[in-house]
């Protein structure tokens, strides 16, 4: 777990997300459930993003968004926008 939030904070940084008044240990905790969540049932998350590994953050926020806080839905929505390459962010 503190490896886990270790990188979560790392990442936090790295996408500038302001939580705000909520402690970031508090959102960290939270995607870590969520993962232990998925983790039930990995197949079924891998049969549905075999095409493309981008489409789990779709399907988790389909599945899950409504247990969400905001904080959890604002960094997975600034995950999906950012490109997974630099020959995806060239225009």
């Amino acid at each position: 777990l503190f490896d886990f939030m270790q990188k979560f904070g790392r990442a936090k940084e790295f996408l500038h997300v302001d939580f705000g008044t909520k402690n970031w240990r508090e959102v960290a905790e939270e995607y870590y459930n969520l993962v232990q969540k998925i983790l039930e049932h990995p197949q079924e998350m891998c049969s549905k993003t075999s095409s493309s590994p981008s489409l789990v953050w779709t399907i988790l926020l389909d599945r899950y968004g409504n247990e969400m806080s905001s904080e959890l839905l604002l960094i997975i929505r600034t995950v999906m926008i950012i490109p997974l390459g630099s020959a995806e962010g060239k225009v």
